[in-house]
């Protein structure tokens, strides 16, 4: 990897993987990401999905530098995006959708805690988005899991809907809101179905859901069905909450049988953002059409040494 910018071995790093409701205008993007090194923090990776209509920007960077760069783009972020023109495929509560603080290196996830607290506060204070903590940041007797966050929470301002922790005094129009945590490492994984339809997606992705609890190959991983318009193609949308017992490889050829059970057929697969290396143990890129992984979308290869 040609990349100017390593951590050192010794060094705090946290990741924050921040989706933002935005994904079909580069030039946006381009202004929400800005410099793509401030001190400590590096903006490591930025995918973009026009159908879903959201990027994901990848921060690795030490704690403090985190609580300068990630709460600056989603003030760009605010200035320029507006929820109630947003349509896509993927679920949303917010143009600051989700902001999730992962320990990779030297920290530890009663910092990301501390860390996703912080930035939630300024979002609500500075920015005007009211603001759930999910994972480990959940609140005493709040739900956690961000499924169920966004089940709950879709209807706010709704007397009926899950409250957010912090209400602003003042909403910011069409910010929505955001949801923000600390959690383990998550692979976003998506594979295509090259013949099959929208109702096959779905299928297979609910029976990833009924079977993930007693199924050691599928422990943790999280399942939609879409249609990419673009691409006229269903898609299984994936994270793997537990991706170092379900490698790349274990859960693309799940998805295979389950296609080919229903007359279907899997094609080509996508990570978005970064991805632990030992996830991809076992894994033939070739097979599973998994292509467009770039040797900086490798969480190691950002550190000195780990190659």
């Amino acid at each position: 990897m040609n990349n100017p910018f390593r951590f050192a071995p010794d060094a705090a790093i946290v990741q924050c993987a921040a989706n933002f409701s935005e994904g079909r205008r580069g030039d946006i993007i381009e202004q929400i990401v800005g410099e793509r090194i401030i001190g400590g923090a590096v903006a490591a990776d930025v995918s973009a999905d026009c159908d879903h209509n959201r990027s994901v920007i990848t921060w690795l960077g030490q704690p403090d530098a985190l609580r300068k760069a990630v709460p600056a783009a989603a003030e760009r972020a605010t200035q320029l995006l507006d929820l109630r023109t947003h349509s896509g495929v993927h679920p949303r509560l917010g143009v600051v959708d989700v902001v999730p603080f992962t320990p990779i290196r030297n920290a530890t996830m009663p910092q990301c805690v501390d860390l996703a607290r912080d930035v939630g506060r300024e979002f609500a204070q500075r920015l005007g988005i009211p603001v759930y903590f999910y994972e480990a940041a959940a609140l005493p007797a709040r739900p956690a899991a961000l499924p169920e966050i966004r089940r709950l929470a879709r209807r706010w301002p709704d007397p009926e809907a899950l409250p957010p922790d912090i209400v602003p005094d003042h909403l910011l129009p069409g910010a929505g809101v955001s949801v923000v945590g600390a959690r383990g490492p998550l692979v976003a994984f998506n594979v295509m179905l090259e013949q099959g339809t929208l109702e096959d997606a779905r299928s297979i992705a609910a029976v990833i859901r009924s079977v993930r609890t007693n199924n050691p190959k599928l422990r943790g991983v999280r399942a939609l069905g879409l249609y990419l318009p673009t691409q006229g193609q269903a898609q299984v949308s994936m994270n793997l909450t537990r991706p170092e017992e379900t490698p790349l490889a274990t859960v693309y050829d799940f998805v295979a049988q389950e296609a080919c059970r229903l007359g279907a057929r899997a094609g080509e697969a996508e990570v978005i953002g970064l991805i632990p290396a030992g996830s991809l143990m076992g894994a033939d890129l070739e097979r599973m059409q998994l292509t467009s992984l770039r040797p900086e979308q490798i969480v190691e290869n950002w550190i000195v040494g780990d190659q």
